[in-house]
């Protein structure tokens, strides 16, 4: 019988410079759950800063679509709701720790209690003869559904799928193994060690 597949979150940030650090423009949080169903939640975000060319040329995301949307601190209780507890994947995961490190402390709130896990990490040690393991070219070498656009919510859900994939592997090379341990056994960093924080 194939293991249960286990609850996990995808996160992603896209961003804009600011003087003092990365502030969030956009969030996207992905779960699946363990009867392999997947929920998403977008947001866009108002940095309370003007977005900065070289990231608008990035994710598109310019000054006029941040108008009026909720800034970080308004939207965390509800993004809290979506990720205490979790086992939380990132592609680049230290990238999106360190955002939301930045934004929890510059609101002064503490840290969710999540399990940091990176999928960038995950495809360098399943595959490590690939040449490059940035998520459009995984999605691309694995004919993965949807699209690296550098929109949270399309990076996300790509994310999820490649961890999909992941898993499959993983499953087919190791039987028997929790899907949990696959990922743990294949995504952790190190940064796990330095969350929460408070």
């Amino acid at each position: 019988m194939t293991p249960a597949r286990p609850h996990y979150t995808i996160i992603d940030f896209e961003t804009t410079q600011s003087s003092d650090g990365l502030r969030a423009v956009e969030v996207a949080i992905v779960r699946a759950d363990g009867d392999g169903a997947v929920s998403s939640t977008s947001l866009l975000l108002n940095p309370g800063c003007r977005i900065d060319g070289i990231s608008q040329s990035i994710h598109g995301i310019d000054n006029s679509m941040v108008r009026g949307q909720p800034c970080f601190a308004d939207a965390w209780p509800g993004l809290l709701s979506l990720l205490d507890g979790q086992l939380l994947i990132a592609h680049n995961a230290s990238f999106d720790a360190g955002v939301l490190r930045t934004e929890l402390q510059r609101h002064g709130f503490n840290a969710p209690r999540v399990e940091w896990l990176c999928s960038c990490r995950m495809a360098k040690r399943l595959w490590p003869a690939l040449g490059c393991h940035k998520l459009g070219y995984l999605a691309r070498e694995f004919g993965l559904p949807g699209t690296n656009s550098h929109r949270a919510e399309a990076d996300a859900l790509l994310t999820q799928a490649l961890v999909a994939h992941g898993l499959r592997e993983l499953e087919a090379r190791e039987p028997g193994k929790q899907p949990a341990e696959h990922l743990r056994a294949y995504a952790r960093i190190a940064l796990v060690k330095a969350w929460p924080f408070a």
